[in-house]
């Protein structure tokens, strides 16, 4: 599995200096009882339709990798959308928007939430795969890892992917951490 930490700018080491690629990181949308990590779905939309105005080239986690490894050359304004923690709104609210502008993306999903409340299904994270988005790992319980012992780390990341792979039928590649915190 490509271990993966998303950061907001992602610099890439074997282009010119100044080639960088942005990652853009959603979390839930429309829900104002969490105001720090949600987004509307007017001010979504916006976005989207900044990129598609303003020329940028949205490029899924594969073209971001090919980018990395120097197979593919940087786009001048390239962008990645990634979605953490596969709340139902991220796929009621933010994949029809994506969808209508034909952006690739990746939604991370911590396992043990898959098919609770206020969550996505193990259904809707196959039809959202088929509509040009793609599942992450971000573990089974969503823990802070760098609390956690050297063997809990790989518990949560290995059984997240065992989980997911057996579910949705196919590799998982990708990996976000909870938080954003690694050590």
């Amino acid at each position: 599995m490509v271990m993966a930490a998303l950061l907001s700018l992602m610099p890439i080491l074997s282009t010119p200096a100044s080639a960088y690629i942005s990652v853009l990181l959603y979390h839930r949308f429309d829900e104002d009882r969490f105001p720090t990590t949600t987004t509307s779905s007017a001010q979504f939309e916006q976005h989207m339709e900044y990129l598609k105005s303003n020329g940028y080239t949205v490029l899924s986690l594969d073209q971001l990798a090919e980018c990395v490894e120097g197979l593919r050359p940087v786009p001048e304004k390239g962008v990645v959308i990634t979605i953490d923690d596969g709340f139902i709104s991220e796929y009621d609210k933010a994949v029809p928007v994506l969808r209508k502008y034909n952006y690739p993306f990746s939604i991370f999903v911590f396992t043990n939430a898959i098919g609770k409340k206020n969550y996505l299904s193990w259904e809707q994270l196959r039809l959202m795969e088929s509509l040009g988005g793609e599942a992450g790992c971000h573990t089974q319980t969503h823990p802070r890892l760098i609390n956690l012992s050297g063997r809990l780390v790989e518990q949560e990341i290995m059984g997240s992917k065992a989980t997911m792979e057996k579910n949705q039928g196919h590799k998982v590649k990708y990996f976000a951490y909870p938080y954003g915190l690694y050590d």
